[in-house]
């Protein structure tokens, strides 16, 4: 199965981009094809190719609670993610963790996104936990 695990940072993140590419391997261990994807880099690439999408960001500020406009503004412009399974991750950089996770669920929900997990990852171990532990055949 294909699957994306896409990220956006305001800023130069490397523990976004670690955990990011550790949430990949974990996933790749299942048996996956998995495409990491930079959102910062790569706005034009869509998303409709992929059966799963694994979305994460970061707060916007250091007392947090809120995720870059930009990933709306990708997701509403990335293809069809219409009805597409998905997990939300964030990473624990900031204050109110738990607001900036609900803040990035909500993005994708309103793209019509079926979320099946979230999770805040501080760590790469956790992130590649998080990869061997998603349940992505399963309907």
């Amino acid at each position: 199965m294909r699957v994306a695990v896409a990220y956006f940072s305001d800023r130069k993140d490397l523990r976004l981009k670690s955990i990011s590419l550790s949430l990949a391997e974990g996933i790749r261990k299942q048996g996956h094809d998995v495409e990491v994807i930079d959102l910062r880099k790569d706005r034009d690439r869509t998303l409709s190719s992929f059966s799963y999408i694994a979305l994460g960001g970061n707060p916007m500020s250091l007392w947090g609670g809120r995720v870059s406009p930009e990933i709306r503004k990708y997701l509403s412009q990335a293809g069809t993610v219409l009805g597409k399974r998905s997990c939300a991750y964030i990473s624990t950089w900031g204050i109110r963790r738990g607001k900036t996770l609900l803040d990035l669920m909500k993005i994708m929900e309103t793209e019509g996104m079926l979320i099946k997990n979230s999770e805040i990852l501080s760590a790469r171990e956790e992130a590649f936990n998080l990869g061997i532990r998603l349940h992505i055949n399963q309907e």
